[in-house]
């Protein structure tokens, strides 16, 4: 598969009714925080994209609106809520990197395909390193998965040869950075890394 599927790209946003559009922004907003904040990245990153057509649309479009309220908004958007939407932007477009490289299968070699689980490896241009991708159906209740993701405290408790498990950064149970630490037998030294985890969903 060469591109990402339809459903893993937020589409164009609508255009609503100014009058409409002016009283529920404040909820759009905070619709759009608390999607941010539960880890619903795609969700969040609509909210934006519809909160900033609209503005656009209706500034250049129509004639006639309250240009003062309108102004309010457009400072509104620039000191309390820039931050917040670039972020949301920002990392919208590295997952969008992220899943463009898991569907392309260019520079990838497979390495092994076996109990429905597919592996990949290639060789970074930018680093002496290699990156992997795996790809597989987990039979398991979502609630279960999460629960996995979220509990990194106790990855030693089911991960082989993993002897230490920490958290390093802490943004929200589904975006971190996790340190590991894995024992593995003579004569080959013992690994650790920094796996930056993030669940999209």
């Amino acid at each position: 598969m060469e591109s990402v599927p339809s459903n893993l790209v937020v589409g164009s946003p609508k255009t609503i009714e100014w009058t409409e559009f002016e009283n529920t922004l404040d909820s759009l907003i905070d619709e759009c925080r608390q999607y941010y904040k539960r880890d619903k990245l795609f969700l969040a990153y609509e909210k934006v994209l519809l909160i900033e057509h609209n503005i656009r649309y209706h500034e250049e479009k129509h004639e006639g609106l309250d240009k003062e309220r309108l102004n309010s908004l457009k400072i509104k958007m620039a000191s309390d809520l820039s931050e917040l939407f670039s972020k949301i932007k920002k990392e919208y477009t590295e997952v969008q990197k992220l899943l463009q490289d898991f569907y392309s299968e260019k520079g990838w070699s497979l390495q092994r395909d076996s109990d429905n689980v597919k592996t990949w490896y290639k060789h970074e241009e930018s680093a002496p390193i290699y990156s992997i991708k795996m790809e597989g159906i987990v039979e398991s209740p979502i609630f279960n998965i999460l629960a996995m993701a979220y509990e990194d405290d106790l990855y030693t408790t089911w991960v082989p040869m993993l002897k230490e498990s920490r958290r390093v950064y802490f943004v929200s149970g589904y975006r971190k950075v996790v340190y590991l630490r894995s024992d593995l037998p003579w004569p080959i030294w013992s690994r650790d890394a920094c796996m930056d985890m993030e669940l999209i969903f």
